[in-house]
């Protein structure tokens, strides 16, 4: 009878279309977007006095009308837990998190379910017992809805308001206040309502606020795991609300004490403390939270005034340098950092400002091998008072001018109005101009660079034919600029250096087969006029030394490789070659090796690939895969030395510290193994299979790419291959993931 009815009317309606004029004749089909989406009929309305059903957030999600902000879903528990890649139930309640995973419907059944993602428990209490949540239980949950993937979920970082007969009131979060300044800090709501417009992060230091206040009592303090206090670190994770309950309380997650200090203990910080944060905001996976860094600047009635940066001035150019204040203030911007490798700088910037004092005891005092100065500086006419100056930035570890050493401890004196040039960084909390800043005036004069001497004439255009002298050769350093990161030379491209060897300090005969030694130019009475380090080269024809005799002092040679100015120091870099010795171009001794070529090593953005020159891997063989975040996630600490493992029968993964000065160690952070200068990784079959290629995938970090040093070395063995990440300690190699080919 309905089919017949819509037909007729169907027909009556072409009908009228038919008498009409031709003007209005509408198009034969709709254009796209003319027909609107019907409106999703609900039986709830999100409230908390008329919740959603679990299948009216289902229908409203999909049809894209879900929304914004939190609501309240009712529904009957179907199941705990989702599976992981490895088909294990995790996020179940109990759990080290205090959170979980669960799956609502209106019935119970898998009809029309809703996935609550890594939930909590009624008012948000962690769940503390795998007892706290039953299938079959019929729950409100509020939070907000999205869609992951193609699955409808409740995001994470939702709370219970019910669970079977246990219902808790719903307490509407109070107006907001302030402007999240030291005067007029935010009150709590206003943090969290700044929070909800925030991108959601999946990491600490992505999409925060701008440095905010935020005043509260303390709520609830996290007492065990990983976030309870602890003395090494010294901060603990707690909640502040506006009246000290539960209800609309906001995290803060690892919190410092009053001015960044440590809490000295888990009671330092109490339920009902009125505090004022200072830190950012952030949406981390639908939580919202102070995040790590954050510290008090009020604890009851003590009370840390922020630094005033009223004074700044200066944009950081040479021509308008940062005073100290606004150098100060520059820190203050960014995230802080832990490791000076990882460092969280600016860019390089000028400064100008007073010496007040010059570090002359401790670890920081000048050493006459590195020639650095750790000092502070103030803005210009500053007066101490009772003895402390206002806004003292530390200038740490500063070298002279283009870099150069100091030549001496008195070089800068209490007093010197100096202009330097480097980095600025909030290390640990202590804002400072980084390691690394260079001279650019004392007193409005420029200092000359501590140059070597060059005593000889230079001679030579660097070519085969005719290759430069020593003098030459050091006359070419002198124009480059000083690099502190062999990973990032500057250096000439490939150049022929001939002089004769006046030391020898190392010639390695086993694994890497490189000798460290210097060649001069001499006078006509034999005296050496200049010397030149030639830093870790090869024997002729890129072979490895076999023999500490394959060289000696007196010795005439020619050596090809790339020039640069290391610290300070002149030399040929890694990777050089001799070419000849007393005339002779052919090799006296030594193997040039068939495996172990930096040839067999390429990288591609974050992933290192090693190909063994000689195996093919078998045919239809995708390699297998090994994830080391996973692998070392339950059996080792965050920094933990790692030195071998076995995932599965088929491999051992051996890390060795080698010639570092660090060894290899596992962080949760990046999910991985750091490898350091001088650390080396073997990869031994026991299959009986050669191994044919190798697979990195490495730690990135917006644009970087922790691929390690690009002096790399590989050499592969009848079922092993053993990577040397040959660099600086700070050259890190951070493998995620391995893969391997393994071939006949």
């Amino acid at each position: 009878m309905k089919k017949k009815f819509w037909k007729s009317l169907m027909f009556a309606t072409l009908g009228v279309f038919a008498l009409t004029s031709c003007e209005d004749v509408p198009a034969p089909y709709p254009t796209p977007g003319s027909i609107p989406v019907a409106q999703v009929v609900t039986t709830g309305d999100g409230t908390y006095d008329n919740p959603f059903t679990a299948s009216d957030a289902v229908a409203l999600v999909k049809a894209n009308q879900a929304p914004s902000g939190k609501v309240f879903i009712k529904g009957k528990v179907v199941s705990l837990g989702v599976p992981d890649r490895n088909g294990n139930l995790v996020d179940v309640p109990g759990n080290e998190y205090g959170n979980a995973s669960y799956f609502i419907s209106d019935d119970g059944t898998t009809v029309k379910q809703l996935e609550v993602y890594r939930g909590y428990g009624l008012g948000g209490a962690k769940f503390t017992s795998e007892d706290d949540l039953k299938v079959g239980d019929e729950v409100m949950v509020r939070g907000e809805l999205t869609l992951y993937g193609s699955t409808v979920e409740v995001a994470n970082g939702s709370e219970l308001y019910q669970i079977n007969d246990q219902k808790i009131e719903f307490i509407e979060m109070g107006e907001s206040s302030g402007d999240g300044t030291w005067a007029d800090p935010f009150n709590v709501p206003a943090a969290i309502r700044l929070c909800e417009t925030l991108q959601k992060s999946t990491t600490s230091n992505s999409y925060p606020s701008e440095t905010v206040y935020i005043k509260g009592i303390v709520s609830e303090i996290v007492t065990d795991g990983n976030n309870a206090w602890s003395e090494q670190y010294g901060n603990i994770t707690y909640f502040i609300s506006e009246d000290g309950k539960t209800p609309n309380q906001l995290e803060v997650y690892r919190g410092m004490g009053l001015n960044g200090e440590k809490f000295a203990s888990q009671d330092a910080l109490k339920v009902g403390d009125e505090v004022i944060v200072m830190g950012k905001l952030i949406n981390f996976n639908g939580t919202l939270e102070v995040t790590q860094g954050n510290k008090l600047m009020k604890l009851n009635d003590q009370i840390v005034t922020p630094p005033d940066y009223s004074n700044a001035q200066g944009d950081g150019t040479e021509a308008n340098p940062y005073n100290a204040t606004a150098a100060l203030y520059r820190c203050s911007q960014l995230d802080e950092t832990t490791n000076n490798a990882e460092a969280k700088t600016t860019e390089d910037v000028f400064i100008k400002g007073v010496i007040t004092k010059i570090e002359t005891e401790g670890t920081n005092a000048f050493n006459a091998q590195y020639g650095n100065l750790t000092y502070h500086i103030v803005d210009e006419g500053q007066q101490p008072v009772d003895g402390k100056y206002k806004n003292e930035l530390l200038v740490y570890r500063g070298k002279y001018v283009d870099g150069d050493p100091f030549a001496s401890a008195d070089a800068l004196k209490t007093g010197d109005i100096v202009v330097i040039v480097g980095k600025l960084v909030n290390f640990k909390g202590t804002y400072e101009v980084t390691q690394g800043s260079r001279i650019v005036s004392i007193n409005g004069v420029a200092p000359t660079p501590n140059r070597p001497d060059i005593k000889g004439t230079p001679a030579g255009t660097g070519v085969q034919t005719d290759p430069y002298n020593v003098a030459a050769a050091m006359q070419a350093i002198s124009a480059l600029q000083k690099t502190t990161d062999s990973s990032n030379q500057h250096t000439t491209s490939e150049v022929y250096v001939k002089g004769i060897i006046t030391k020898i300090d190392n010639i390695d005969t086993g694994t890497y087969g490189n000798a460290t030694y210097f060649i001069g130019d001499k006078d006509a009475t034999g005296a050496t006029l200049d010397e030149l380090e030639v830093y870790r080269g090869l024997y002729l024809n890129g072979a490895k030394f076999t023999s500490s005799d394959q060289i000696k002092l007196g010795d005439e040679v020619v050596i090809v490789g790339k020039l640069v100015n290391f610290k300070g120091t002149y030399e040929i870099t890694q990777g050089n070659q001799l070419y000849s010795i007393n005339g002779n171009t052919e090799p006296g001794g030594g193997d040039t090796p068939t495996t172990g070529d930096d040839e067999a090593i390429s990288i591609e953005e974050n992933i290192v690939t090693i190909t063994n020159p000689t195996v093919a891997p078998l045919p239809g063989d995708a390699g297998t895969t090994y994830d080391l975040g996973e692998i070392f996630a339950n059996n080792y600490d965050n920094a933990a030395v790692v030195t071998e493992i076995t995932p599965d029968n088929n491999v051992v993964i051996t890390f060795d510290k080698g010639t570092g000065t660090s060894d290899a160690k596992y962080y949760t952070g990046t999910k991985g193994v750091r490898m350091y200068g001088g650390n080396t990784i073997t990869i031994t079959s026991n299959n009986n299979k050669a191994i044919a290629k190798v697979v990195l995938q490495c730690d990135k970090s917006n644009t970087v790419a922790y691929t390690g040093c690009n002096a790399k070395r590989v050499n592969f063995g009848t079922n092993s291959m053993t990577l040397t990440n040959s660099g600086t300690n700070t050259t890190q190699l951070r493998i995620q993931t391995i893969t391997i080919f393994f071939g006949e």
